[in-house]
């Protein structure tokens, strides 16, 4: 054991007297966001390719020049320069269709979080104003459903 880190009682409390903190300041997020991935390979690749995918997504008018509603080709043609995924069986782009798809994904995700983000603020104030026998009830109402008979569902 390293004798610079062991401290005894008498050391903490002259510290706490000369006005010495003997707390330790937490990593940020960031810093520990950049740990995990620094020591985790496979993590670093998968958090790479989504992001990618997000963005991809996010900057779709910027990256096809198709509109995925439209024919812009023969139908069924294999991927290749113009179409680096090929075409649909309607003559669509598939790669602008999935990029254009993608932007409705994250839109449909981004505003359930904010709609239980909501919900989940609303319902913990509403809890805080009512006081603690409400807040007992409420806080093992989830354990009715889990319980509940197969049948109901």
């Amino acid at each position: 054991m390293n004798e610079a880190l062991v401290t005894t009682d008498s050391q903490k409390s002259s510290q706490l007297v000369s006005g010495q903190s003997t707390t330790r300041k937490k990593p940020s997020l960031g810093k520990k966001v950049w740990r995990f991935f620094q020591g985790n390979p496979p993590a670093l690749i998968g958090g790479s390719i989504l992001v990618v995918m997000v963005l991809a997504c996010i900057f779709a008018p910027l990256l096809t020049s198709y509109d995925p509603e439209r024919r812009v080709a023969r139908p069924h043609q294999a991927p290749s320069a113009k179409h680096l995924m090929g075409t649909t069986r309607s003559g669509r782009d598939i790669f602008s269709q999935a990029l254009h798809g993608g932007r409705i994904s994250l839109s449909v995700a981004f505003g359930s979080g904010a709609i239980a983000m909501f919900i989940a603020v609303f319902w913990g104030c509403l809890l805080d104003i009512l006081g603690e026998e409400w807040m007992n009830g409420s806080t093992s109402s989830p354990t009715w459903f889990s319980f509940s008979p197969k049948s109901l569902y």
